[in-house]
């Protein structure tokens, strides 16, 4: 074999062996980025509910299965002011099941199966207190937010 070949294979050789590592540090770095994600995801988890007038009126229920964060939430009738108040919060027959939670920016972002209109989004505001906010896609009053505390993790 001459010397020019020789030079040829190494170099080719040489690029199979960058590709390769390059390849494992962009899985690494995905599986570490999953790993993140699911451990921020899990601050999430336990049930959590508002009380509004003394009574506990929502309870959203969040766990981590399969790497995601799924659970339900019960149905509530709510009622909004001009403020944006919630004036009344009366709970419904039923729950409705989270088929989405996406995380941006330390909010979590909820959409529930039968109420694609309705979004919720839960923001942390300590170990276990947080914020809910009502997401209202069509023309209805956007709420303020509502305080949560989780009772279980």
């Amino acid at each position: 074999m001459n010397r020019r070949g020789d030079l040829m294979r190494w170099k080719r050789v040489s690029c199979l062996i960058a590709a390769f590592f390059m390849a494992c540090a962009a899985v690494s770095g995905l599986s570490m980025q999953t790993a993140a994600s699911a451990d921020s995801l899990q601050r999430y988890s336990g049930v959590w509910q508002a009380t509004l007038k003394g009574t506990t009126n929502l309870t959203i229920r969040l766990e981590m299965r399969d790497g995601k964060l799924t659970g339900s939430t019960n149905r509530v009738d709510l009622g909004i002011g001009k403020d944006g108040e919630v004036a009344n919060a009366d709970p419904l027959d039923g729950s409705e099941i989270i088929t989405q939670a996406i995380l941006k920016n330390d909010t979590l972002r909820v959409v529930t199966e039968d109420d694609q209109d309705l979004q919720l989004e839960l923001r942390l505001t300590g170990a276990d207190q947080g914020e809910l906010r009502l997401l209202d896609l069509s023309d209805h009053p956007v709420a303020k937010p509502l305080a949560l505390h989780r009772v279980t993790q």
